[in-house]
């Protein structure tokens, strides 16, 4: 997504242009994602803030719903520095999207593994790749698409329990973008 944008920055496409969907082929992956936690360590406590220029940098290389985790990590990040329980953040970053959104969707099947699998995200891992990754579009269906990604980061931040190596050892094991979802996930 971020070299798709800089081409079309380069033919005068300047953002949100250049992450739109109908212009942008790699608008559903992972970029904005990895770099979005510097809109909350910014803002502590101010969530609506924070989702907001999460949304606002996320369009520079996404559309649709490849800058709803980038809103939810940002609210969450955002959150994060009075709020630790992992619900409510969870709550916090989902209230940030409208209500049919997909991530939402994402986020509640994530916790619905969690409490189906409590002790075993290896068998949460699974239902969450054949749905999030081997029933997408072919279009859309790739390892560093921002859904499968972000399925990634909940559920580390789920098997992580609050527990800082938990959630790093979780996210580097659980696969696809590991190194990133690790780093936001620990944060």
């Amino acid at each position: 997504a971020n070299r798709s944008a800089l081409g079309l920055m380069n033919y005068g496409y300047m953002p949100p242009y250049s992450g739109r969907i109908d212009l942008n082929r790699n608008w559903f992956q992972i970029d904005p994602q990895l770099v979005n936690e510097i809109w909350a360590a910014t803002a502590p406590g101010m969530v609506e803030y924070a989702a907001a220029k999460s949304d606002w940098v996320a369009k520079v290389t996404n559309d649709d719903f490849g800058t709803d985790v980038t809103v939810h990590y940002g609210a969450m990040y955002a959150a994060a520095f009075f709020e630790k329980d992992i619900n409510t953040l969870l709550d916090i970053g989902n209230a940030s999207l409208s209500e049919d959104n997909r991530f939402v969707e994402v986020v509640e099947d994530m916790c619905s593994l969690h409490q189906k699998y409590p002790d075993d995200w290896r068998a949460a891992r699974i239902e969450m790749v054949d749905k999030y990754l081997h029933q997408e579009p072919v279009e859309t269906q790739t390892i560093v698409a921002s859904l499968i990604n972000g399925a990634c980061g909940i559920l580390a931040l789920l098997y992580g329990e609050g527990d800082f190596q938990k959630t790093l050892d979780v996210a580097c094991l659980i696969g696809y973008d590991a190194d990133n979802q690790a780093a936001t996930m620990s944060g």
